[in-house]
């Protein structure tokens, strides 16, 4: 489901989970592309920033979490 945001976003869930974090941030990203007011995309792209070393990312993407929410 290519237009799908939520789809992007359980695959992400599904490779933080693994520790693919590189491939759950790109899928992070497609959901928000799709949909910029998906919290649970923008909260787990800090999430998986974080765990890529990437910390002040991370602080961006919470924000925009929070916004949101």
């Amino acid at each position: 489901a290519p237009d799908y945001a939520e789809a992007y976003n359980q695959r992400a869930i599904h490779f933080f989970k693994r520790g693919e974090y590189p491939r759950a941030v790109a899928d992070c990203e497609a959901a928000l592309r799709l949909n910029p007011f998906h919290f649970g995309a923008a909260a787990g792209l800090g999430q998986c920033l974080a765990k890529v070393g990437k910390p002040r990312a991370a602080i961006r993407a919470y924000r925009t979490a929070i916004d949101i929410n």
